[in-house]
Order: C-alpha cells, then sequence, then structure tokens
C-alpha cells in the first residue's frame, strides 16, 4: 500500500468515525466542567499570518452572557442560551436548537497576545482574534562545560 493509499485510508475511517458520532449525539450534547449538561456550539477557525480569527454561532445568545478568557495558548469560551418562553403553549412538534450553557475550550499551537486579543458579537457570530505572540518560542541555551 503506497503512502497516498494509507493516508487515504486514514481519512475515510474519520470520516465513518466522525459520522458515527454524530450520529450517537447529534445535538452536540456534553458534560461541562461542572458536571451540568452543556451544549457546543459550532465554530470555524482562520489563521493569518499574524493572528487567529475564532468565529462561534451563538445565534439568539445575549451579549451579556458570553464569557471569553485568553491564557497562554488557550482560549476559554462560556456563556448561556435561553430558551424563549411562549405564553399558552399547548405542545412542543419539534426542538433542534440547543439552550442552556454552552463551553468550548481552544487549543493553539502557538502562544498567544492576549493583552492584544479582542472579540466582537454581531449578527448572532461571536468573533475573537487572538494575535500570535510576538515572544520567541525558542532560544538558544548555552552549555557549560566543566
Amino acid at each position: 500500500m503506497s503512502p497516498y493509499d494509507w493516508n487515504r485510508e486514514i481519512a475515510d475511517i474519520h470520516r465513518r468515525m466522525y459520522r458515527w458520532l454524530e450520529n450517537l449525539a447529534p445535538r452536540r450534547v456534553s458534560s461541562c466542567f461542572s458536571g451540568e449538561r452543556c451544549f457546543t456550539p459550532a465554530a470555524d477557525i482562520h489563521e493569518t499570518e499574524k493572528a487567529y480569527h475564532v468565529f462561534v454561532d451563538l445565534a439568539g445568545v445575549d451579549s451579556s452572557m458570553i464569557e471569553v478568557i485568553v491564557e497562554g495558548n488557550i482560549l476559554h469560551l462560556k456563556g448561556s442560551r435561553r430558551r424563549p418562553q411562549i405564553d399558552s403553549c399547548t405542545g412542543v412538534h419539534q426542538l433542534e436548537i440547543d439552550f442552556g450553557p454552552f463551553q468550548r475550550v481552544f487549543r493553539f499551537p502557538l502562544e498567544l497576545d492576549a493583552d492584544s486579543a479582542h472579540s466582537e458579537y454581531q449578527r448572532g457570530f461571536l468573533e475573537v482574534v487572538l494575535p500570535k505572540s510576538k515572544r520567541p518560542q525558542s532560544v538558544q541555551v548555552s552549555l557549560k562545560s566543566e
């Protein structure tokens, strides 16, 4: 088997496993660290030369309910989406929208410049811009010998 066939086979296994897991838990509900049930909002991450841009689908979430924390190379995102209240509701026919608490943790390969990070929430999308740290990632260490 050539390396190309091997890579294609691994990618196919990954796609099948992902579909299987999606069918197992199609609503992307998980457990938050507190033990409370949480949903996982969809996210896209784009990288530029200077920063990572994280887009998170948070339609219907009040911006005051969103918490964004950057530590080292990790972005913590959490909050809550409230279910709309319907007066005199006599029945529910379909429930596909996730409500309640949500949480996401993103790890990046490079250290982030937390002081320069910023976010914007509009039209149901949260964008978090995470500039890459300008600190050197590696340094030459001199060796002393006896």
